[in-house]
């Protein structure tokens, strides 16, 4: 189970997960869902980049409301 108590309010949840080029977003999958701040959710499952670049982690996660996406795992605070 993970907390989303970080410095953002909200993180955006993504229908898959994969590596990506931060200067190109629009190869993002859609999004799916947020993910608030102080709300609870449960790691279904951890994927790292397929070409094993630093940072790049997702978590496919299912939040408090059900709703179930990937996020990446850098901006997540406490796991527990």
């Amino acid at each position: 189970m993970l907390n989303n108590i970080g410095l953002m309010d909200s993180l955006t949840l993504w229908e898959t997960w994969d590596d990506y080029d931060e200067s190109v977003l629009v190869f993002w999958p859609n999004i799916v869902g947020i993910f608030n701040k102080k709300e609870t959710a449960i790691v279904i499952e951890l994927c790292n980049s397929k070409d094993g670049h630093k940072g790049t982690i997702g978590a496919k996660v299912c939040t408090e409301k059900n709703i179930v996406g990937w996020v990446n795992v850098n901006y997540l605070k406490k796991i527990t």
